[in-house]
């Protein structure tokens, strides 16, 4: 098997993206749960972003 050495500028990006992907949806859920200072349409948009992914 050949070695693979990503440059660590992919790495530290990939790790973000697994990070928001992690984080956001459940910050997400949070917000819809309790119906805090977000307003309707920006709620959408995020469930559309979940729905996507």
């Amino acid at each position: 098997m050949p070695q693979l050495n990503p440059s660590p500028w992919f790495v530290i990006s990939l790790w973000s993206w697994l990070v928001l992907l992690t984080v956001l949806p459940m910050k997400i859920l949070k917000l819809t749960k309790t119906h805090t200072i977000l307003p309707h349409v920006f709620k959408q948009e995020n469930d559309n972003l979940i729905w996507v992914w």
